[in-house]
């Protein structure tokens, strides 16, 4: 089903950027696991330090009430888990670059449409815990846009 509103449309836009970064994966939404699931391993077994999974989702979306003239944000939260080989290095750059590099795609103000009258105003991206668990990394990414105002129809 597609979006039709303003929140989901981004979110739609920020996941085919971040999917066109070579070897990453994205998805809109958090994913909601079995009991029996093993997201580690599925992990594990199918991406290497070059490689990234990403799930975005709506963080917040504040906007003044019904005005012409104020503009409104959106905050755009992703998770992105990136294999980590730590018995065999403990250099964390691969992985920096590759968040780096999936940052960049969707900071880039020229891919969203102008008819939606939105662009990113500012991001942020950082390491989720400090520790590694069974050799995977967790990143977040955080963008917020600035939109436009809600306005009312009289």
């Amino acid at each position: 089903m597609a979006a039709t509103k303003l929140s989901g449309k981004i979110l739609t836009i920020v996941s085919t950027l971040a999917s066109a970064v070579t070897g990453v994966t994205s998805g809109r939404g958090r994913v909601r696991y079995q009991e029996s699931d093993n997201p580690e391993a599925t992990l594990q077994a199918s991406a290497a330090e070059t490689k990234a999974n990403v799930g975005w989702f709506i963080e917040e979306r504040t906007s003044p009430a019904p005005s012409a003239t104020i503009n409104g944000s959106l905050t755009v939260h992703g998770v992105v888990t990136i294999r980590l080989l730590t018995q065999q290095s403990s250099s964390m750059d691969a992985a920096y670059d590759l968040v780096d590099s999936i940052f960049e795609a969707v900071m880039k103000e020229a891919e969203y449409d102008d008819t939606l009258a939105v662009k990113p105003l500012n991001g942020r991206w950082g390491l989720e815990a400090d520790d590694l668990e069974n050799d995977v990394a967790c990143f977040f990414i955080s963008i917020t846009f600035q939109t436009g105002p809600i306005c009312e129809t009289l």
